[in-house]
């Protein structure tokens, strides 16, 4: 049985991935600026940075 506060938690994860990818939409993708940091890649994208553990 789900709950409508169950429901409300669905709807609300959802909405913001829908807006997170809608944020990321309209813009014309820049090329990434990559650049190594202690092991660490992170690319900035649209003002936001994304980091991944990259292998030694």
């Amino acid at each position: 049985m789900t709950t409508s506060k169950q429901l409300f938690v669905v709807a609300l994860l959802l909405a913001t991935c829908l807006f997170a990818l809608s944020d990321a939409v309209p813009h014309p993708i820049p090329e990434p600026e990559p650049f190594f940091d202690d092991g660490e890649y992170t690319i900035k994208h649209n003002g936001r940075l994304y980091q991944c553990s990259c292998p030694a």
